[in-house]
């Protein structure tokens, strides 16, 4: 499986988050150096190391920055400190993991999880739940989310990909909530979604 990545202010009283501890649920990684199906437990972390010293532009920097935004509810102007980006630091407020637990493709959007593969995230998943033990999911992606709910709330009364609304309070000790968030790679708006965020903040 992926180690997740936890920023240094992940669950800090004083964080941007307002203390909360979030955790950022992706889908899966994809990488051109690993063999397909492998597992790199270092490359979210690497992932992110990459992104700090990564400048604007590219698409899949602009997927980190789109959850900068939005959390902050700030702009790339906002954020700007001497002359620096200041993406990262409200990801170091943040925790990152992919759900799918092996190497999925060489290049994005060249092959999609099968349910063989989310089935196969639950225990891992699990695993950094109680690692990283977060308040408020933020589940990337419309076609991830039913997956939370079906591996981790089997005592859900209804159809998980019928589910619409702005996230669910998974029943765990505490209670969890999960946010059925648009994948922040296309089409995606920070400040409508910083308004969410920030309802489902309020717990």
């Amino acid at each position: 499986m992926f180690e997740p990545w936890v920023g240094e202010r992940f669950g800090a009283a004083d964080n941007i988050v307002g203390g909360r501890r979030v955790l950022c649920v992706g889908e899966s990684h994809y990488a051109g150096e690993h063999p397909v199906g492998s597992k790199v437990p270092e490359m979210t972390a690497d992932a992110m190391r990459l992104y700090r010293s990564r400048p604007p532009g590219e698409r899949w920097v602009r997927t980190f920055d789109n959850v900068a935004w939005a959390v902050s509810g700030k702009s790339r102007e906002e954020l700007e400190c001497d002359g620096k980006r200041g993406e990262f630091e409200v990801w170091s407020s943040l925790a990152l993991y992919n759900y799918i637990p092996k190497l999925l493709a060489k290049t994005p959007r060249s092959n999609r999880p099968t349910p063989e593969q989310f089935q196969d995230g639950k225990a891992a998943f699990e695993d950094v739940l109680q690692a990283t033990n977060p308040q408020v999911l933020l589940v990337w992606g419309y076609e991830l989310f039913p997956w939370i709910i079906r591996n981790h709330y089997p005592e859900y009364d209804g159809h998980p990909w019928s589910f619409a609304g702005e996230w669910i309070d998974l029943p765990r000790n505490p209670s969890m909530r999960a946010v059925r968030m648009q994948h922040p790679s296309t089409g995606y708006s920070p400040k409508a979604w910083h308004d969410v965020i920030q309802r489902a903040l309020c717990l």
